[in-house]
């Protein structure tokens, strides 16, 4: 029983870190990576598979993903304009250097997504899912 028990153990030990070093992509992809400057931080998306894109060759495929990761990097160029505290003219920069004063700051939809608590999320999407029938 002894026996058993420590061969059991020795081929789970074997067995294990081996089941962790194997790719689940048969082409052992490295995925389509861009790293960026964004937001006081450096920021690094990579894309490791496309739904979807099955019919595509691999040249067209790393074109859709990069242009997906341009597209991200956007957004976070159009989130850092307005909530940096060092770029002037950010809604950020405008509120902390108005040395007390009133600032008016426009509020797009955009702003208000983004100070959504989750319950509140929750209840939009019940509200909008009830407009929809």
């Amino acid at each position: 029983m002894k026996r058993i028990f420590l061969l059991l153990c020795l081929v789970t030990v074997l067995i294990i870190p081996q089941a962790g070093c194997n790719s689940q992509d048969p082409n052992n992809n490295q995925g389509v990576g861009k790293s960026s400057f964004h937001l006081d931080t450096i920021c690094s998306i990579t894309i490791y598979s496309m739904e979807g894109a099955a019919d595509m060759d691999a040249d067209r495929q790393e074109q859709e993903a990069l242009l997906l990761i341009t597209d991200a990097f956007k957004l976070c160029d159009d989130y850092e304009k307005i909530l940096s505290r060092t770029i002037e003219g950010s809604d950020i920069y405008n509120i902390n250097h108005a040395q007390g004063q009133w600032v008016e700051v426009p509020v797009s939809y955009t702003h208000l997504r983004a100070h959504e608590t989750g319950r509140n999320l929750v209840c939009r999407l019940l509200l909008e899912k009830k407009k929809k029938k």
